[in-house]
């Protein structure tokens, strides 16, 4: 195990703790120095998310006392909708107003609201906590399922993937929290049977046509986080691992978080290629360690910040870390550490995802 992992808890508290609003639990900044977007009452959903993650993956809720951590649930509880347009939905006025206004004529984007509630309850989820309300504004019947799997690009996977996997898991949050089983479990057989006719076994993934191999396994893991909810095993797991460890590129934390997940996944399946993924994993701590800054924790890229999340400018792009890079290179680690068999010697965890 490599000695750095062992401190890198505590460099990171100490910068999210200059990222956090005092007396504000669940109130926190992006960035240090070149955030745009600031916390309020309604705002800062998905940067709040991002954060707890962090902390509950690193084992750092050790530093918050219970009422803190309860408080900061309740934060990100209270951007759930009770009823309205979008019933369940947690909504950021600042994402909102944003990816409203790109749809024009008053029309509303339904694909950043279910993501953005798909990750806060996710989020509270790991905090062993559940949303409020039941999620509305979701296919009701077979038929709609199927119009609306079929309807997506999927010779784009990566956004395809993406709201095949939301469906799956907002489904499951209504079967599981809120008496719906019944009427849930015909809908996501139909989702599955859909997603079935999408799978490619020569890459063990769910993309018409030939897209390029890293929308291939972006798209995969946006799927399988679905399955993964619900425990439903993969067809092809040895296919996605030959998939992930010839083609995978390692520029950003999105395309090393989402190729580390696929082979997290697939190896709880299968022993093929261990020896590989070890190897491959190796290689990803090193370059992880690229987009280290000197404040601690990691940027999206390696010499800058993320300047968008959902189409929103958060930050100006300096050279300084984000919370959205740290949690995705936090979770990659986390998974490493996992494949590799010490993850518990950190005192780290999985998220739910």
């Amino acid at each position: 195990m490599d000695s750095w992992l062992k401190d890198l808890g505590e460099m990171i508290w100490q910068w999210m703790e200059r990222l956090r609003i005092p007396g504000r639990p669940g109130w926190i900044r992006f960035c240090e120095k070149g955030g745009v977007m600031q916390p309020g009452l309604r705002t800062g959903l998905g940067v709040s998310c991002l954060a707890l993650k962090t902390c509950l993956m690193l084992g750092l809720e050790r530093n918050l006392d219970r009422g803190e951590l309860n408080a900061w649930t309740e934060h990100i509880r209270s951007f759930q909708n009770k009823k309205g347009r979008f019933p369940g939905y947690f909504e950021d006025r600042a994402v909102t107003r944003i990816a409203d206004k790109k749809m024009g004529w008053f029309r509303k984007d339904v694909a950043v609201r279910r993501a953005e509630t798909r990750q806060a309850c996710a989020t509270l989820l790991f905090a062993g906590e559940t949303p409020k309300y039941p999620i509305g504004r979701l296919p009701e019947s077979p038929r709609q399922v199927r119009d609306f799997v079929q309807g997506l690009n999927w010779s784009e996977p990566w956004a395809a993937g993406s709201h095949a996997g939301h469906l799956l898991f907002l489904y499951e949050m209504n079967s599981r929290y809120f008496g719906m089983r019944q009427i849930i479990e015909p809908l996501v057989e139909e989702v599955l049977s859909c997603l079935d006719n999408l799978l490619d076994p020569r890459t063990g993934s769910w993309h018409n046509g030939s897209p390029d191999h890293q929308q291939i396994i972006n798209g995969a893991m946006k799927v399988i986080t679905g399955y993964s909810l619900r425990g439903i095993a993969l067809k092809f797991p040895e296919r996605l691992i030959d998939t992930c460890l010839i083609s995978s590129r390692l520029e950003t934390g999105c395309d090393m978080a989402d190729a580390i997940y696929v082979l997290h996944e697939c190896s709880r399946q299968t022993e093929y290629r261990r020896t590989d993924i070890r190897e491959y994993c190796l290689r990803c701590i090193k370059e992880i360690k690229k987009f280290q800054l000197k404040d601690g924790a990691f940027s999206y890229f390696p010499d800058r910040a993320q300047r968008y999340y959902y189409g929103v400018e958060v930050s100006k792009g300096l050279c300084e870390s984000d919370l959205h890079g740290t949690t995705l290179f936090v979770w990659s680690l986390a998974m490493i550490a996992d494949l590799l068999g010490f993850i518990d010697d950190l005192g780290w965890r999985l998220p739910v995802t």
